[in-house]
């Protein structure tokens, strides 16, 4: 599994947890993990948006699964913070068309907003099958949604 955006960790703690020893988690972030993590853990610093596939690809030759909980320091402009989000979440498509095994899966958070709708439609064309959640945890006037992509086309 590969985790964007994954400082401060706790969701490669709970990836870790979930496929246990015999498994891996890859997480990527500009920022430093400072927790502790077990030995099937790999923390990459870098910046999303200029991360290579062949990175990821160097430490597995594929992925189950790519989550990106990733989002832009927001500005308080909104179409500015929906612009940079959308490119975020793009990039993480990119790389879940690049890394993610055919059948594979990928969530990806995104803030709502003018181009969401040509976001969705480029995500369609990657899976079988396209879900759009807001989790309960959200605030309500949050504008962040989630996409999870089941079924990578090959």
């Amino acid at each position: 599994m590969v985790d964007l955006g994954s400082a401060p960790g706790s969701w490669l703690q709970y990836a870790a947890e979930r496929v246990g020893p015999r498994g891996l988690v890859v997480g990527v972030d500009r920022d430093e993990v400072r927790i502790a993590l077990p030995d099937h853990v790999r923390v990459l610093r870098a910046d999303i948006l200029s991360l290579r596939p062949e990175e990821l690809l160097a430490i597995a030759p594929s992925f189950d699964l790519l989550l990106s909980d990733a989002a832009p320091k927001t500005t308080g402009v909104p179409f500015a913070d929906h612009a940079r989000s959308v490119a975020l979440a793009r990039r993480s498509l990119e790389l879940a068309r690049a890394v993610v095994r055919p059948g594979g899966s990928w969530v990806c958070k995104v803030f709502q907003g003018e181009e969401i709708e040509s976001f969705r439609g480029e995500a369609r064309l990657a899976f079988d099958r396209l879900v759009e959640s807001k989790p309960k945890s959200s605030r309500e006037r949050s504008v962040e949604i989630f996409f999870v992509g089941i079924g990578r086309i090959a």
